[in-house]
């Protein structure tokens, strides 16, 4: 079968996350992503101010609400050599709130994941085994949008991560 690239509106992929039936699969590779929502409280974080009540509020709420329904949201967060400030930014003040509201969170390392995989992958999102939503990002680690992939060979490969 051949792969089909097509860009989601991000309308679509948030609904994604309303509408999945049993498994939300995040795997995250980069070493900072530059989220204008997150740039208030990341520059607090740097600067040693104290960390906020509630990090991450929306995401914890959907979270929690799909766990509620018995549904499965897992993220595995690659770690480089050298922990930047973003991700201690992330394990510090978002990841807890996360965690609390039912998200499982697992820490592999770079070295680790790239002895495994020889092919080069990206940042994904996998809903329920069969929807993989490619995330796609510049140089900077600004989003540029998701990309919907139909491949069922491209699914499969993933889904084997």
């Amino acid at each position: 079968m051949f792969s089909v690239r097509s860009t989601m509106m991000i309308s679509e992929f948030s609904r994604l996350f309303t509408t999945f039936q049993r498994t939300a699969f995040r795997l995250e590779l980069r070493s900072h992503y530059d989220v204008p929502s997150e740039e208030v409280e990341f520059a607090r974080f740097v600067t040693g101010e104290k960390e906020p009540r509630q990090q991450n509020r929306e995401w914890s709420e959907l979270v929690a609400k799909a766990v509620s329904l018995g549904k499965e949201m897992t993220r595995v967060r690659v770690l480089p050599e050298i922990t930047t400030p973003y991700i201690q930014f992330e394990t510090q003040w978002c990841y807890p709130y996360s965690i609390r509201a039912g998200e499982r969170i697992v820490f592999l390392q770079e070295t680790v994941l790239y002895s495994l995989i020889k092919e080069p992958i990206e940042d994904f999102w996998l809903f329920d085994d069969t929807v993989l939503v490619l995330m796609r990002y510049d140089s900077a680690g600004r989003f540029l949008g998701p990309e919907v992939r139909s491949s069922d060979v491209e699914v499969r490969a993933y889904r084997l991560l």
